[in-house]
Protein backbone atom coordinates (compact mmCIF):
# COMPACT_ATOMS: atom_id res chain seq x y z
CA UNK A 1 0.00 0.00 0.00
CA UNK A 2 1.31 3.37 -0.74
CA UNK A 3 0.56 6.57 1.29
CA UNK A 4 -1.72 7.60 -1.73
CA UNK A 5 -3.74 4.25 -1.08
CA UNK A 6 -3.91 4.79 2.64
CA UNK A 7 -4.95 7.92 2.60
CA UNK A 8 -7.59 7.16 0.11
CA UNK A 9 -8.62 4.34 1.79
CA UNK A 10 -9.08 5.31 5.09
CA UNK A 11 -11.61 7.77 5.31
CA UNK A 12 -13.53 6.60 8.58
CA UNK A 13 -13.55 4.94 11.77
CA UNK A 14 -14.33 1.56 10.72
CA UNK A 15 -11.69 1.96 7.46
CA UNK A 16 -9.13 2.96 10.10
CA UNK A 17 -9.93 -0.53 12.06
CA UNK A 18 -10.29 -2.90 9.32
CA UNK A 19 -6.65 -1.53 7.86
CA UNK A 20 -5.22 -1.82 11.27
CA UNK A 21 -6.20 -5.28 11.21
CA UNK A 22 -5.24 -6.41 8.01
CA UNK A 23 -1.84 -5.16 8.84
CA UNK A 24 -2.18 -6.97 12.29
CA UNK A 25 -2.14 -3.56 13.97
CA UNK A 26 -5.68 -3.65 15.58
CA UNK A 27 -4.52 -4.95 19.31
CA UNK A 28 -3.36 -1.26 18.91
CA UNK A 29 -6.36 0.24 18.61
CA UNK A 30 -8.79 -2.10 20.54
CA UNK A 31 -10.10 0.78 22.42
CA UNK A 32 -11.92 2.03 19.46
CA UNK A 33 -15.91 0.87 19.97
CA UNK A 34 -18.76 1.77 17.75
CA UNK A 35 -22.60 1.72 19.08
CA UNK A 36 -22.77 -1.91 18.99
CA UNK A 37 -20.34 -2.75 21.35
CA UNK A 38 -21.80 0.49 23.33
CA UNK A 39 -25.29 -1.31 23.20
CA UNK A 40 -23.63 -4.56 24.25
CA UNK A 41 -22.40 -3.27 27.42
CA UNK A 42 -25.58 -1.40 28.38
CA UNK A 43 -27.21 -4.51 28.15
CA UNK A 44 -24.63 -6.56 30.10
CA UNK A 45 -25.01 -3.88 33.21
CA UNK A 46 -28.77 -3.64 32.73
CA UNK A 47 -28.56 -7.54 33.48
CA UNK A 48 -26.24 -6.74 36.16
CA UNK A 49 -29.17 -4.75 38.36
CA UNK A 50 -29.66 -6.94 41.37
CA UNK A 51 -25.97 -8.54 41.42
CA UNK A 52 -24.71 -5.66 42.88
CA UNK A 53 -25.66 -2.27 40.60
CA UNK A 54 -29.18 -0.73 41.71
CA UNK A 55 -31.60 1.22 39.00
CA UNK A 56 -30.10 4.14 40.05
CA UNK A 57 -26.34 3.23 39.58
CA UNK A 58 -27.13 2.38 35.87
CA UNK A 59 -29.05 5.27 34.96
CA UNK A 60 -26.04 7.41 36.38
CA UNK A 61 -23.98 5.00 34.19
CA UNK A 62 -25.62 5.39 30.97
CA UNK A 63 -26.24 9.09 31.02
CA UNK A 64 -22.21 9.01 31.46
CA UNK A 65 -21.79 7.81 27.72
CA UNK A 66 -21.20 10.63 25.75
CA UNK A 67 -24.23 11.08 22.67
CA UNK A 68 -23.73 11.57 19.06
CA UNK A 69 -20.91 9.54 18.48
CA UNK A 70 -20.10 7.10 15.62
CA UNK A 71 -17.05 5.39 17.47
CA UNK A 72 -15.67 5.99 21.14
CA UNK A 73 -12.89 5.02 22.89
CA UNK A 74 -13.95 2.28 25.72
CA UNK A 75 -11.63 2.25 29.30
CA UNK A 76 -12.56 -1.25 30.45
CA UNK A 77 -10.63 -0.63 33.43
CA UNK A 78 -13.60 2.19 34.75
CA UNK A 79 -16.01 1.14 32.63
CA UNK A 80 -16.28 4.33 31.14
CA UNK A 81 -16.77 5.57 27.47
CA UNK A 82 -15.07 8.96 25.72
CA UNK A 83 -17.01 9.80 22.59
CA UNK A 84 -14.18 10.51 19.48
CA UNK A 85 -14.15 13.11 17.62
CA UNK A 86 -12.62 14.12 13.76
CA UNK A 87 -9.76 15.32 15.80
CA UNK A 88 -9.57 12.21 17.24
CA UNK A 89 -9.59 10.36 14.18
CA UNK A 90 -6.92 12.41 12.65
CA UNK A 91 -4.90 11.58 15.25
CA UNK A 92 -5.49 7.89 15.33
CA UNK A 93 -5.19 7.50 11.42
CA UNK A 94 -1.72 9.32 12.02
CA UNK A 95 -0.92 7.11 14.75
CA UNK A 96 -1.66 4.39 12.17
CA UNK A 97 0.38 5.67 9.37
CA UNK A 98 3.22 6.13 11.57
CA UNK A 99 3.18 2.57 12.64
CA UNK A 100 2.83 1.06 8.87
CA UNK A 101 5.72 3.13 8.38
CA UNK A 102 7.78 1.64 11.04
CA UNK A 103 6.57 -1.73 9.89
CA UNK A 104 7.34 -1.23 6.29
CA UNK A 105 3.72 -1.57 5.25
CA UNK A 106 3.89 1.33 3.69
CA UNK A 107 5.36 1.71 -0.36
CA UNK A 108 6.99 4.74 -1.47
CA UNK A 109 5.36 5.78 -4.49
CA UNK A 110 8.32 6.88 -7.57
CA UNK A 111 6.80 7.65 -10.41
CA UNK A 112 9.07 6.61 -12.92
CA UNK A 113 11.70 5.68 -10.46
CA UNK A 114 14.45 4.51 -13.43
CA UNK A 115 13.78 8.23 -14.92
CA UNK A 116 14.79 10.75 -12.20
CA UNK A 117 18.26 11.42 -14.09
CA UNK A 118 15.70 12.13 -17.94
CA UNK A 119 15.48 15.75 -18.56
CA UNK A 120 13.48 16.29 -21.64
CA UNK A 121 14.86 18.93 -23.63
CA UNK A 122 12.41 21.37 -25.48
CA UNK A 123 12.13 20.77 -29.11
CA UNK A 124 12.66 23.44 -31.62
CA UNK A 125 9.27 25.56 -32.04
CA UNK A 126 7.81 24.23 -28.52
CA UNK A 127 7.79 28.04 -27.27
CA UNK A 128 4.35 27.48 -25.49
CA UNK A 129 4.76 28.90 -22.08
CA UNK A 130 4.01 26.02 -19.12
CA UNK A 131 -0.28 27.10 -18.27
CA UNK A 132 -0.59 28.72 -15.27
CA UNK A 133 -2.39 26.92 -12.18
CA UNK A 134 -5.65 27.54 -11.22
CA UNK A 135 -4.59 27.26 -7.87
CA UNK A 136 -1.51 26.87 -5.83
CA UNK A 137 -1.32 23.21 -4.49
CA UNK A 138 -0.82 23.95 -1.20
CA UNK A 139 -4.41 26.18 -1.73
CA UNK A 140 -5.66 22.73 -3.68
CA UNK A 141 -4.85 20.69 -0.55
CA UNK A 142 -6.50 23.05 2.10
CA UNK A 143 -10.07 23.67 0.22
CA UNK A 144 -10.04 20.03 0.04
CA UNK A 145 -9.63 19.24 3.70
CA UNK A 146 -12.25 22.18 4.07
CA UNK A 147 -14.68 20.35 2.60
CA UNK A 148 -13.64 17.02 3.62
CA UNK A 149 -14.36 18.41 7.12
CA UNK A 150 -17.45 20.01 6.19
CA UNK A 151 -18.54 16.51 5.18
CA UNK A 152 -17.38 14.59 8.61
CA UNK A 153 -19.29 17.37 10.45
CA UNK A 154 -22.56 17.21 8.64
CA UNK A 155 -21.90 13.05 9.44
CA UNK A 156 -21.17 13.86 13.05
CA UNK A 157 -24.30 16.03 13.52
CA UNK A 158 -26.60 13.35 11.65
CA UNK A 159 -24.78 10.89 14.31
CA UNK A 160 -25.41 12.70 16.80
CA UNK A 161 -28.79 13.45 15.89
CA UNK A 162 -29.36 9.46 15.82
CA UNK A 163 -27.67 8.94 19.09
CA UNK A 164 -29.64 11.23 20.88
CA UNK A 165 -33.11 9.67 19.53
CA UNK A 166 -31.48 6.45 20.67
CA UNK A 167 -30.72 7.96 23.80
CA UNK A 168 -34.15 9.43 24.37
CA UNK A 169 -35.93 5.65 23.45
CA UNK A 170 -33.49 3.64 25.50
CA UNK A 171 -34.64 6.07 28.86
CA UNK A 172 -37.99 5.62 27.71
CA UNK A 173 -37.88 2.18 27.75
CA UNK A 174 -35.92 2.41 31.41
CA UNK A 175 -39.00 3.97 33.09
Amino acid sequence: MTREEFYNRVTSWGDLLDVAEEYDLADEFEDIVDQEYVRERIQIRAGDIGYGDDWEEFASWVSSIPCGYEYWSYHSGYDEFSGLSNDDFDSYMDDLLTMMLDNDCIEEDYDNEDDDDFVEEPEEGDDEPEPEEAFPVDQLISMCYADIKVIRDNRQTEEQNAQQEFDAKLAQMLR
